[in-house]
């Protein structure tokens, strides 16, 4: 089923700014961080080790830098 009606225009301030804000730099250095410990400690103990490690040091700069 189709309305005829009109929906009104979005006026909140939100809804007019639609440009995409860029990427914080706090979590370009916790992914980058946490990807090169992540990959350095997977090629030494393990593809598990490696994911556990990185994640866990995604969370823990998550933590200490905000």
């Amino acid at each position: 089923m189709t309305s005829l009606r009109r929906r009104a225009q979005d006026t909140r301030p939100e809804a007019a700014e639609s440009t995409p804000t860029s990427l914080p730099l706090r979590w370009v250095v916790i992914i980058a961080v946490s990807t090169g410990v992540g990959l350095a400690v997977g090629t030494a103990a393990g593809l598990v080790a490696g994911i556990t490690v990185g994640i866990a040091l995604a969370a823990l700069l998550h933590k200490v830098l905000s």
